[in-house]
């Protein structure tokens, strides 16, 4: 791939969002953490990826957005029929078997991701970059009047509204288109974007401590802000000459495309191993991690071998 920081930047992502999600496994639950930031990243370097593969090869809009849901809703829902044929995710009738089939809370991440196809498309093929900053701009003045409307400020909850946090990952998505746009010119040495991501990330948990230690929730908007900080600093940082020379070191490139070749995979088969912590913290982490590559491995095989045969039948 010809954005190696890209690559790396799902694995961080992937990890992130698996981490937050192990409130069994830590002792401390605070240790759970990161999934905002996580999601947040995967938006983003969607937003650049597909505009970087529209650049390349510009297909009309049909049949792009077909691709995109082909390559993701099949194997949501075999994953979520699955689960539900084990017993994992439970549902009562017909109208909550549609219902979780075309939009399961428990990957809810998925299913945006989709919606946001219907629209992105647009953006990346046909405004510029001035236009795309009003986008941006007038995507925010929805998300600010949501955050009025939507957030309760006495406790915390930005990020338990599924709609505002959606209109959110949208200004990410489009800002990712942004970035495509002036990637050249996202520059910082990798002295200042290490400092502002330090300062940034610092920013982000002092916030998370000061809300959920005093009960400051008036001021969880500032986790978005710090998010869109992080995401800048963290691009410039991984751009650097030097952090692109170590990820294309032989080892880290091939523990870095083994990884994010599956992270898809991995999104979608931790969420079973996230409820056993077979053993006792850090020995249930040792345990969960390879569960979780090999199943994604395998289930990344598995959907690999139908799409083959799918694809060589219709060739005939």
């Amino acid at each position: 791939m010809k954005y190696i920081e890209l690559s790396t930047l799902r694995i961080l992502a992937i990890l992130l969002i698996v981490n937050s999600h192990l409130h069994l496994f830590y002792e401390y639950k605070y240790l759970a953490t990161g999934g905002a930031i996580g999601n947040a990243i995967f938006f983003f370097i969607s937003g650049i990826g597909l505009s970087y593969s529209l650049a390349k090869n510009k297909i009309n809009y049909f049949t792009w957005v077909k691709k995109r849901y082909l390559r993701i809703y099949p194997k949501l829902i075999i994953i979520v029929l699955f689960y539900i044929l084990i017993g994992f995710i439970v549902v009562e009738n017909t109208t909550d078997l549609f219902i979780t089939l075309i939009f399961p809370k428990e990957f809810w991440f998925l299913p945006v991701l989709t919606y946001f196809y219907l629209i992105i498309y647009f953006i990346i093929t046909n405004l510029k970059v001035k236009e795309i900053k009003k986008t941006l701009f007038v995507i925010f003045i929805i998300y600010l009047v949501s955050y009025y409307l939507l957030i309760d400020n006495q406790r915390y909850s930005i990020e338990e509204n599924i709609l505002l946090k959606s209109i959110f990952y949208l200004v990410v998505m489009v800002l990712g288109v942004l970035a495509f746009k002036i990637y050249d010119k996202l520059y910082l040495s990798i002295k200042y974007s290490s400092f502002i991501l330090f300062i940034s990330i610092s920013c982000f948990y002092l916030l998370k401590f000061t809300m959920l230690k005093y009960d400051y929730y008036f001021i969880q908007f500032l986790e978005h802000f710090f998010i869109l900080i992080i995401l800048y600093s963290l691009l410039t940082f991984l751009k650097t000459k030097q952090i692109i020379l170590f990820q294309k070191n032989k080892i880290i490139n091939v523990i870095i495309m083994f990884v994010s070749s599956i992270s898809l995979e991995i999104y979608l088969t931790h969420n079973y191993f996230k409820e056993y912590p077979f053993s006792f913290f850090p020995l249930n982490i040792l345990i969960f991690i390879p569960c979780v590559l090999i199943s994604a491995y395998l289930l990344k095989k598995v959907f690999s071998f139908f799409e083959n045969k799918i694809r060589n039948y219709k060739s005939f």
